[in-house]
């Protein structure tokens, strides 16, 4: 008998004592980042001047919390009639890793080419993506 009331006290301990909570896990729906190019211009050397490319790609998160993630920049490079295509991959601790929630980030670039390494005939933008680091 009194090993049957012990598994009673035992059975009803273990019932009270597990959880009842019926919330639901709440889930976030993540919306994929925008990517808006701003401005993007090449400039070809000349006898005075090396070449120049600059360029601004704004990252647009529209979610309600902030996301972390990675750009990737392509471009397509004309160097004596033969193209090439090239990509700017972004790291952890590269601007816009971390954009806040319905807020954007922006990235500019701007660099003058080297004389040593040849005329560059064009310089074309590709396309601009992030990923989000989840």
């Amino acid at each position: 008998m009194l090993k049957n009331i012990y598994t009673y006290f035992i059975i009803l301990f273990i019932t009270l004592s597990c959880s009842t909570n019926n919330a639901e896990i709440e889930t976030i729906n993540i919306i994929d980042v925008k990517t808006e190019l701003i401005h993007f211009n090449f400039t070809p050397a000349t006898a005075n001047t090396p070449e120049n490319l600059s360029y601004s790609i704004k990252f647009i998160n529209p979610n309600v919390t902030p996301i972390l993630g990675f750009y990737r920049i392509t471009i397509k490079s004309t160097i004596n009639n033969e193209t090439i295509e090239s990509s700017l991959l972004s790291t952890s601790s590269s601007e816009c890793y971390t954009i806040d929630s319905d807020s954007s980030c922006t990235f500019s670039f701007n660099k003058n080419g080297d004389p040593n390494l040849g005329n560059v005939d064009n310089i074309e933008f590709v396309s601009a993506t992030y990923t989000i680091d989840l």
